[in-house]
């Protein structure tokens, strides 16, 4: 699955609710949400969601999951044309 469908598909999941940054960690695509459009503003609760590369399954991640402390510790950035975050499904 490509980066922008994975894109699309998670902020459908949340769709008042922004995604302001995109990574990549294994076979998976990592998208917290936020309460704001903004970049620097840290929201420490938000949802984040993982989807499967290939498959295209998607999860909320939660504290529980095995890998979720490797996952933000060892996530890359994800490529994203510009100015396509901060991303909403309500505003597309």
């Amino acid at each position: 699955m490509q980066v922008m469908k994975a894109l699309e598909q998670a902020a459908e999941m949340q769709p008042n609710l922004f995604i302001c940054s995109a990574y990549e960690w294994s076979d998976y695509w990592i998208f917290p949400y936020s309460d704001s459009p903004n970049p620097d503003f840290v929201q420490m609760d938000g949802p984040i969601i993982k989807i499967h590369k290939i498959t295209g399954d998607s999860k909320y991640m939660l504290l529980s999951d095995h890998d979720f402390f490797d996952i933000l510790k060892n996530k890359k950035a994800a490529h994203l044309p510009e100015g396509v975050l901060p991303y909403s499904a309500r505003q597309q």
